[in-house]
């Protein structure tokens, strides 16, 4: 993965997260101008989304679960 797909990522990570709706909307704005055009963000944001909240229902280990497994 490259330094600005973990960029990407880490933004993506955020946006799903936060409540902030200034903050929201800067890091969509910061993840357009790195993508290639707007669908790429809709579907990256809408995977990240679904990844979240796979996450929170306990589908898929965070990655601080990942480290503990033997």
């Amino acid at each position: 993965m490259s330094m600005h797909e973990r960029f990407q990522a880490s933004l993506l990570g955020e946006l799903v997260c936060t409540d902030d709706q200034a903050r929201r909307q800067e890091l969509l704005e910061l993840l357009q101008a790195g993508a290639d055009n707007e669908d790429e963000v809709e579907y990256l944001f809408q995977a990240a989304c679904r990844k979240e909240r796979e996450r929170q229902h306990g589908q898929i280990p965070t990655r601080a679960e990942d480290r503990q497994d033997p």
